[in-house]
């Protein structure tokens, strides 16, 4: 059995006559960044927001506190295992934002509020998708 060949000096067997790949990736401009992070902060601001609005839509609770109750509770509802934070968040939305408004209202903004924040996107992403499956089959599907 023979021994395979020695490496060449600069330590890549096979690449003697290849082409470099092409130019390295060049920097993004820093608006690429400005922009991605105002896009991010905005996509955070309307997460914590939409529990502040339904309820200020029909209870005038202390906005401040409201608001500072709803970061904390979306905060500690990043760590909840089930997916969605499902049964957990409604859990925390008893305690952090039930005593803010009457007993009454906590179950119709509760059920608005995961409706809008949660359930809509569920919806939307199951008929994008179901959408996208019908026109890839249709491509594909040979002429009659």
């Amino acid at each position: 059995m023979a021994l395979p060949a020695p490496l060449p000096r600069d330590g890549h067997a096979g690449n003697a006559g290849l082409l470099p790949a092409g130019a390295p990736p060049r920097e993004p401009p820093p608006a690429f960044y400005a922009s991605g992070f105002a896009l991010t902060a905005l996509t955070w601001l309307a997460r914590y927001a939409l529990v502040y609005l339904i309820v200020r839509s029909v209870h005038a609770a202390d906005g401040t506190l409201l608001f500072a109750r709803s970061a904390a509770m979306m905060l500690v509802g990043l760590v909840m295992p089930t997916p969605g934070g499902s049964g957990g968040l409604e859990g925390l939305y008893a305690l952090f934002i039930g005593p803010l408004m009457p007993e009454a209202l906590l179950a119709p903004t509760l059920l608005t509020w995961r409706l809008l924040g949660y359930y809509l996107f569920i919806a939307l992403g199951a008929y994008l998708f179901l959408h996208q499956l019908h026109q890839r089959r249709a491509d594909r599907a040979p002429p009659y």
